[in-house]
C-alpha cells in the first residue's frame, strides 16, 4: 500500500485520483455497496466537492513540509531560513537616471519655469516603461556665470544645458572669448587652446534642463537604452520634447531563490572565518558584486630547463606541482609522463632521459599561503571602508594568507596600497555580437513601425539576458530564440545567422558559446533583421 505524507524519502502528496477513490470506498463501506455514485448523483457531487478541498489541504501540507528545508523552500520561507545564519536576500532596485526636457526656442519670460517632482514620463513602447522625476528642477530663462574648470588643455567644453545663445564667455584672467568661440548644442569650441588650470565662465540662454528620474516599477526590466524615454504623460506648456540622453541600467531584479540558496549555504560555511568559502561569502555580500572565484592556492605558470640524467626520473624546481603540460627533450623529443610527486617535484617518465639532452618542462606549480581572487562587480574601496571588496578581504582572510595583485603592474589587479595582502583581479570582458533574422506571421496586422518597436524590445531582452550572465556562464542559442519567439504572438520563428565573440566567428551549429574562465560576456552588437514568415 502506498504511503502518503511524511515518508523516509520526503513528503508524498496524495493525488486527486487517490482521494476520490478512497472517499468513494469509504462512502460505500458506511452507506452500503449499492450507494449511487454515478455522475450527477447528490452523494457523488458532495464527495467530489470535499475531495477538492482535501487535495488543497494536501498541497498546503506539502508546502509547509518543504518550507523547512533549504533545498525545497522558496520565497518567504527561504528568507526565514536565511535569517537563521544572517543571510539576507538582495532586494530589487529601482532604475534611476536622468531625462532632459527640451525647448526649440529660449524662454521669453524672465521667470524660471518648474518641472515638478513626480512628473510622469515613459517610453513609447507598446508596453511602456514608466518613470517619474525624483526632484523638481527649474528651467531658467538665462544661466549666469556657469563655471567650468579646465583640468587638461582643451579646444572645447560642454555646458550643462543645450545653448540657445551666449551672452558672455570669459576666463579667470578676464580674457573675453565671446566673439571668437562658436557653439553647437552644448559644445562650445574655441579657435585656440585653453590651458589647464583655466577657469571658464559662460552666461547663456538654455534650451534644456535635465532632471533625475526613477522607475515606477523595480527591477531590471526598467533599464532602457539612450533616447528611448520620449513620452510626457501630461504635456508641459514650455517643454517641446523630452529624451534620456544616456542609457539607464541601474535597475536590478530581486535575488533569485537559487542564488539566495547558495548564499545561505555560503553563510553557513562562513560561520568560521578565514576559509575560502568565508571569503567568497563576505566578498559576495558586497553591494554590486555578481560573482567571486578564488584560486586557492595560487597557481603559477613555469617553464624549467632540466639536464637529462640517463634515468626515468628527475626533479623540477618550484613545488608543489599542480600539473605538467609537456616535457620535450632536445634529443628524444616529447616524453610521456608516468607520474609526478606534487610535493617533492619528482617527475617520472616512461623512457629514460639522455644525459646529453636538455629537457624543457612546461608546468603549473602552487604557492601555499597565496591566493588569487577574481571579482565581478562591486566597489574596490580600502580596508577602512565597509561594503567594499578590499574591506571584505582584509577583514576575512587568515593571517599570513596573501591575496595577490599588489605591485604586479597588472592592469586587471585592484586594491589599496595600504592593504597589500588584500588585492583582487577583475575579469576581462568578452564582446558578443549576434545577427538574427526574425520572422513575423504573414497574416500579421501589425504595421511596419509596430514591428520595429517589437524588434527593439527583443533586442533589449537579448541584451539583458547576456549582460546578466556571470563568470563562466554560457549563452544558449535556444534561450535567445525563446526570447525572440516568445516576445510576441505575431513572431513565428527566429534564426541566428551569425554570432561572434571578441570579433571571432563562433560555430553557428553550436548550442552555446562560452568565454574563458575569467571572462564576462557582454552584449555589444545585437542586430535583428525582419523577414516575412
Amino acid at each position: 500500500m502506498a504511503r502518503y505524507g511524511v515518508t523516509d524519502t520526503g513528503f508524498k502528496k496524495k493525488p486527486y485520483s487517490v482521494v476520490i477513490d478512497s472517499s468513494h470506498n469509504n462512502a460505500k463501506r458506511m452507506f452500503g455497496s449499492d450507494l449511487d455514485l454515478t455522475p450527477g448523483s447528490p452523494v457523488k457531487i458532495l464527495i467530489d466537492l470535499f475531495a477538492i478541498e482535501i487535495v488543497g489541504l494536501w498541497s498546503q501540507l506539502e508546502a509547509t513540509y518543504n518550507s523547512a528545508f533549504l533545498n525545497t523552500a522558496t520565497g518567504y520561507a527561504l528568507d526565514n531560513l536565511g535569517q537563521l545564519v544572517g543571510a539576507v536576500r538582495t532586494p530589487s532596485t529601482y532604475a534611476t537616471g536622468e531625462v532632459t526636457f527640451f525647448r526649440t526656442t529660449a524662454l521669453t519670460s524672465s521667470n524660471p519655469r518648474i518641472v515638478p517632482k513626480g512628473t510622469k514620463i515613459a517610453t513609447s513602447e507598446i508596453r511602456p516603461k514608466e518613470y517619474i522625476t525624483s526632484n523638481s528642477v527649474y528651467f531658467q530663462p538665462a544661466i549666469t556665470a556657469e563655471e567650468h574648470v579646465v583640468d587638461d588643455p582643451i579646444y572645447s567644453f560642454d555646458a550643462v544645458n543645450v545653448i540657445h545663445s551666449i551672452q558672455a564667455l570669459y576666463d579667470n584672467n578676464n580674457t573675453n572669448y565671446l566673439n571668437s568661440a562658436t557653439f553647437s548644442g552644448r559644445t562650445v569650441t574655441f579657435t585656440e587652446q585653453i590651458d589647464a588650470g583655466t577657469i571658464l565662465y559662460i552666461s547663456y540662454k538654455p534650451l534644456s534642463i535635465t532632471a533625475p528620474v526613477i522607475a515606477l516599477e523595480p527591477g531590471a526590466d526598467s533599464n532602457v537604452a539612450a533616447n528611448t524615454i520620449t513620452v510626457l504623460d501630461t504635456p508641459i506648456d514650455f517643454v517641446t520634447y523630452i529624451s534620456n540622453e544616456n542609457g539607464i541600467d541601474s535597475g536590478s531584479d530581486v535575488e533569485s531563490d537559487s542564488h539566495f540558496r547558495n548564499k545561505i549555504i555560503g553563510a553557513t560555511q562562513s560561520i568560521g572565518k578565514a576559509t575560502t568559502n568565508a571569503l567568497k561569502y563576505y566578498i559576495g555580500n558586497v553591494t554590486g558584486v555578481k560573482n567571486v572565484i578564488i584560486e586557492d592556492p595560487l597557481r603559477v605558470n613555469a617553464v624549467a630547463e632540466i639536464s637529462g640524467n640517463g634515468t626515468l626520473s628527475f626533479y623540477i624546481p618550484y613545488a608543489p606541482i599542480y600539473n605538467i603540460s609537456s616535457i620535450v627533450g632536445s634529443i628524444n623529443g616529447i616524453y610521456t609522463i608516468d607520474s609526478f610527486d606534487a610535493q617533492s617535484g619528482e617527475v617520472t617518465v616512461t623512457v629514460e632521459t639522455n644525459v646529453a639532452e636538455t629537457l624543457v618542462v612546461t608546468y603549473l606549480y602552487t604557492v601555499p599561503g597565496k591566493i588569487k581572487i577574481y571579482v565581478e562587480g562591486g566597489e574596490t574601496g580600502n580596508e577602512l571602508t565597509e561594503d567594499t571588496i578590499v574591506y571584505a578581504i582584509e577583514s576575512t582572510r587568515a593571517a599570513g594568507i596573501q591575496a595577490v595583485g599588489y605591485d604586479t603592474d597588472d592592469s586587471s589587479a585592484y586594491g589599496s596600497p595600504s592593504a597589500p595582502f588584500s588585492w583582487f583581479y577583475r575579469p576581462n570582458n568578452a564582446a558578443i555580437d549576434i545577427a538574427m533574422t526574425v520572422y513575423f506571421d504573414s497574416s500579421s496586422t501589425l504595421s511596419d513601425s509596430e514591428k520595429e518597436v517589437i524588434l527593439i524590445e527583443v533586442q533589449d531582452y537579448i541584451t539583458d539576458y547576456i549582460n546578466d550572465l556571470t563568470l563562466q556562464d554560457k549563452i544558449y542559442k535556444n534561450k535567445i530564440l525563446q526570447l525572440a519567439i516568445g516576445s510576441h504572438n505575431d513572431i513565428v520563428d527566429a534564426q541566428i545567422t551569425n554570432w561572434k565573440m571578441n570579433d571571432i566567428d563562433m560555430n553557428i551549429l553550436s548550442s552555446y558559446i562560452q568565454g574563458g574562465n575569467m571572462e564576462v560576456l557582454v552584449a555589444r552588437n545585437i542586430v535583428l533583421q525582419r523577414a516575412v514568415g
